[in-house]
C-alpha cells in the first residue's frame, strides 16, 4: 500500500475531525521528521523498533520486581537483626527459618507495599507533566541505589533497612504507569493486548532474575550481601541501555522509519502518540467514574513460567483474532482468566491432606491461566484510556499495593494455624469473589475509547460515559 495514499487519508480524516481551526488542526504525524531524513525505498518498510521499546521497558520493570524480590531467597542466609547464632541458622530448622523475628518480617513486606501505595498517583501525576523516559529512569536509580544499601543495613539497623524497602517500593510504583504510557504511545490498536500482556509479565520476570541470581550467591564465598550489588548492576546496566533508546513519542526517535509510525499512529488520535504544544489534562475524576474503568478495577484489585507464557499467548491471539468483536475477546479472555483458574482453586478446598501432587498441579492450572487477564482487563484498560493509559495502570497497581500491604495481616488473621479447613474456606472464598468480579468486569467492559480520549467522539457506548459529568 502506498504511503502517500494513507497519509493523505489520515490528513484528510484529522482535518475533518477538528475543524478548520488553526490552533487546533492536527498535523500529520509522518510528515513532522526531520527534513534531511531520506525517503528512499528502507522507508517503504517497517522497522522494529517498538520491539526494542517494548523488550527493554520489561527488562527495566523485571529489574525493580527482582530488586524486591531478592529478599524473599535471601532472607534464608541473612542474619538478620535478631543476631542469631551461627549454629542455629545453620540448622535451619522450621522454629529458627530466618535471622529474623516474625513482626521483623511482617514490617519488611508491608514497607514496600506503604511505598508503592504512597508513591503510585505523584509518578502517575509526574509522568503526565514530565513524561514516562525522566521520570521511569529517575525511579530506576532510586531502587538501584536503595539495593546497594541494603547490605549495609540490613543486619544492623531495622528502621533503615524499613527505609530502604519503602524506596524499592516507590520506585516499583512506577512500573504500571510506564507500562500504560509505553502502550499507549508505541503500541497500534491492533497491538495493544501483546504489549501490555508483555509488560504485565514483568513480576514473573522479576522472580526469574532473582531466584538463580540468590541461590547461586547466597551459597557461594561471596554471600548475600553479593546478591544486591549484581542486582544493583544489573538495574543501572538495563535502565542506561532503556535512557538511550527510549523517546515517549515514536516521531522524535530517529529509528522509526515513515511506514512503522504511520503503524504505530493509525487509528490513533495525535494525542496518543505524538508530542503537541499543549497537552491534555488528564481527567482523574472523568476516568475513576467510567463504568468501563471500574470493571477493569473490579477485575484488577483481587486476583511462575508457565504464566509468562499463557500472556503472551493470550495478547497474541487477542490481537489476531478477527471473527468476534473486541469487546467479546476482552470478556473470553478475562472469564478464562478469573473463572476458569477460580475452577481450578475452589478444586484445591476438596484436596486431602497427603495429596500435594494433586494440589501442586490445580494451584499451577490456576496460577497458568490467570495470565490470560493480560487480553482481559489489562487490555481493557489502554483501549479504553488510551494516552491516559498510565493513570488507569495507576490505579490497577494502587490496588496491588493494597493487596500486598494486607496479606500478611489477613494470613495472620484467617489462617491462625494454618490447618487444612482453614485453607479450605480462604479458597472458596477466592473463588466466590473470582466469578462474581468478573461478573462485573464482564457488564462494564467495552473496548471502545472513552470521550475523555478524543473530543472529536461523538458517538460512544454509556459504559464510556462518567456516571456523573460536571
Amino acid at each position: 500500500m502506498p504511503n502517500v495514499t494513507v497519509i493523505n487519508v489520515l490528513t484528510e480524516n484529522n482535518t475533518n475531525a477538528v475543524g478548520d481551526s488553526n490552533k487546533n488542526k492536527p498535523k500529520d504525524i509522518a510528515k513532522r521528521r526531520k527534513s534531511s531524513e531520506s525517503s528512499n525505498s528502507s522507508d517503504e518498510e517497517s522497522s522494529w523498533t517498538r520491539y526494542i521499546i517494548l523488550a527493554s521497558t520489561l527488562l527495566c520493570q523485571a529489574s525493580l520486581m527482582a530488586n524486591i524480590n531478592a529478599f524473599n531467597f535471601t532472607i534464608l542466609c541473612m542474619p538478620g537483626t535478631s543476631h542469631l547464632d551461627e549454629e542455629t541458622l545453620s540448622m535451619n530448622q522450621t522454629m529458627y527459618v530466618t535471622g529474623f523475628t516474625r513482626s521483623d518480617k511482617t514490617l519488611i513486606y508491608s514497607a514496600v507495599a506503604i511505598g508503592s501505595l504512597l508513591a503510585v498517583v505523584p509518578i502517575s501525576l509526574l509522568i503526565s507533566k514530565s513524561g514516562c523516559r525522566k521520570v521511569f529512569f529517575a525511579c530506576g536509580l532510586l531502587s538501584a541505589i536503595a539495593t546497594c544499601c541494603i547490605p549495609f543495613v540490613a543486619t544492623d539497623n531495622l528502621m533503615l533497612f524499613l527505609v530502604m524497602r519503602f524506596l524499592q517500593g516507590a520506585a516499583f510504583a512506577s512500573c504500571m504507569p510506564t507500562a500504560g504510557a509505553a502502550t499507549a504511545s508505541w503500541a497500534p490498536i491492533i497491538q495493544h493486548g501483546l504489549f501490555i500482556s508483555t509488560f504485565t509479565t514483568f513480576p514473573i520476570l522479576g522472580s526469574v532474575i532473582a531466584m538463580p541470581v540468590s541461590g547461586i550467591l547466597c551459597t557461594s564465598p561471596l554471600g548475600w550481601k553479593a546478591v544486591y550489588f549484581l542486582l544493583t548492576g544489573i538495574t543501572l546496566f538495563v535502565f542506561g541501555v532503556w535512557v538511550i533508546l527510549f523517546r515517549d513519542y515514536p516521531e522524535d526517535h530517529k529509528l522509526v522509519n515513515k511506514s512503522e509510525l504511520l503503524r504505530i499512529s493509525h487509528g490513533k488520535n495525535l494525542s496518543d502518540c505524538s508530542k503537541s504544544d499543549e497537552k491534555d489534562p488528564v481527567p482523574y475524576g472523568r476516568i475513576v467514574l467510567t463504568p468501563s474503568i471500574l470493571g477493569v478495577c473490579f477485575a484488577a484489585g483481587l486476583p511462575v513460567f508457565l504464566q509468562l507464557l499463557v500472556k503472551i499467548f493470550g495478547g497474541l491471539s487477542s490481537d489476531l483474532l478477527r471473527c468476534m468483536s473486541e469487546t467479546t475477546k476482552l470478556r473470553i479472555f478475562n472469564t478464562i482468566s478469573m473463572w476458569v483458574s477460580g475452577a481450578f482453586l475452589l478444586s484445591l478446598a476438596f484436596v486431602n491432606q497427603g495429596e500435594g501432587l494433586y494440589g501442586m498441579i490445580l494451584i499451577t492450572l490456576a496460577t497458568m491461566l490467570q495470565g490470560f487477564n493480560g487480553a482481559g482487563f489489562n487490555k481493557c484498560a489502554t483501549l479504553v484510556s488510551r494516552q491516559h493509559s498510565h493513570f488507569v495502570l495507576a490505579i490497577i497497581q494502587f490496588l496491588w499495593c493494597i493487596a500486598m500491604l494486607i496479606s500478611p495481616i489477613m494470613i495472620t488473621a484467617l489462617l491462625p494455624t494454618g490447618s487444612a479447613s482453614e485453607w479450605h474456606v480462604v479458597f472458596i472464598v477466592h473463588t466466590a469473589i473470582l466469578f462474581l468480579c468478573n461478573e462485573v468486569f464482564c457488564c462494564l467492559a467495552t473496548a471502545k475509547p472513552a470521550p475523555w480520549t478524543d473530543s472529536s467522539i461523538t458517538h460512544f457506548s454509556r459504559k464510556n460515559t462518567p456516571i456523573f459529568i460536571s
